[in-house]
């Protein structure tokens, strides 16, 4: 029995043993650092977190606020330089230090020092995934998944999301929204968060191709419907290239941004038609859901004489009621225009009570409305 219980102690003290080397040696700060929510700097994630709306930013096109502080590539570049002469940075928080600042320097096409900032932390430590993925976008690295087996095991998704945005950029939407999603799972939700709306925007731009093979020019139509924010201009410019429902301003001729605006405005199909309006348009004028309800609808309109354009707020005022639509009132300009196209199925109230006039359109959603106009 003796013999048994000492064989038993002799275990125990094994397992000890094993237990304390490999949790010295997964903390070893000269060695390795796992990135995660609990282990990382906050200082390292917060600015994690800010490259990563900032390449969402880059991607979608639009300004990007974190937690109510502007943030920019050079206050990031900052903050990096000042936590590197810090004595308490370990030799793999400096790895991925450098690889964030090469990111930033990047977004602002400094790519020789960008590259200094690569090949630094590779040497520090060649297993960071963020410094992965600058050398990728620096050309460096030809292929990613050939890093897959040297970058650490928590970085791992850091390629697929990267991936994800390499098929994006390449015009492949569908292998993005895939790619972004099995992402997702595995990474902080501050990515989630910041890459959502490109992952939308891919999902959007999916059907592109088909929309794209219509036009005569497929280039100047991809680069069209890329737009996520559109000004008149560029509504009428959708109109002419993806319709024939200005044929009777341009005669079946492609007209310039600045002519087709100026025929158009003065053919009335950018005026109200419910009630006066005192605002003067411009070709750069952010064309606005409620906007484009007044477009669409008296594209609508023109092809059917018969038709009551005006019966909603004829309706409504008439009989002293409501807006049925809580953010369109009756004395709106656009009443008629926003009834109009809710009914017709041609645009939809997104939560079923609001219209939301305000919200910007990309050119996309304005296309598929466009689609919906006979």
């Amino acid at each position: 029995m003796k013999k048994y219980a000492d064989l038993r102690l002799f275990y125990v003290f094994c397992a000890i043993f094993l237990f304390a080397f490999f949790s010295c040696a997964s903390t070893n700060k000269g060695d390795r650092f796992v990135y995660t929510s609990e282990s990382e700097n906050p200082d390292i994630r917060y600015l994690q977190e800010s490259i990563a709306y900032l390449d969402a930013a880059r991607l979608f096109g639009s300004r990007v606020e974190l937690e109510n502080r502007e943030i920019s590539t050079s206050s990031v570049i900052s903050k990096i330089e000042n936590l590197l002469s810090s004595s308490t940075i370990n030799q793999s928080e400096n790895a991925r230090l450098l690889a964030l600042e090469g990111m930033a320097l990047l977004m602002e096409d400094k790519k020789s020092r960008a590259k200094d900032c690569y090949e630094k932390a590779l040497h520090l430590y060649r297993g960071d995934g963020q410094n992965a993925v600058l050398g990728y976008r620096l050309g460096l690295i030809e292929n990613l998944a050939d890093k897959n087996s040297i970058v650490d095991s928590a970085d791992k998704p850091l390629l697929l999301l990267e991936q994800a945005i390499s098929f994006y950029e390449k015009g492949q939407y569908l292998q993005a929204v895939a790619q972004f999603d099995t992402s997702f799972i595995s990474l902080d939700s501050y990515y989630r968060e910041a890459y959502t709306p490109v992952r939308d925007r891919a999902w959007e731009m999916r059907s592109l191709p088909e929309v794209v093979s219509a036009s005569e020019d497929k280039d100047k139509a991809e680069n069209l419907l890329k737009k996520t924010d559109i000004d008149i201009g560029t509504m009428l410019l959708l109109t002419q290239e993806f319709s024939n429902h200005l044929y009777s301003v341009t005669g079946g001729k492609k007209l310039s941004e600045s002519d087709l605006f100026k025929r158009v405005l003065a053919s009335g199909k950018l005026s109200p038609i419910s009630d006066a309006e005192e605002k003067n348009l411009e070709k750069e004028t952010q064309a606005l859901r409620i906007l484009c309800a007044r477009f669409l609808w008296n594209l609508f309109t023109q092809n059917d004489k018969s038709l009551d354009f005006t019966k909603y707020s004829t309706l409504y005022k008439g009989y002293n009621m409501e807006s049925p639509v809580s953010d369109v009132e009756v004395s709106s300009p656009d009443f008629d225009a926003v009834l109009g196209c809710v009914e017709n199925e041609i645009m939809t109230l997104p939560d079923g009570e609001h219209f939301f006039p305000e919200k910007t359109v990309s050119a996309l959603e304005f296309s598929k409305w466009l689609s919906s106009v006979e």
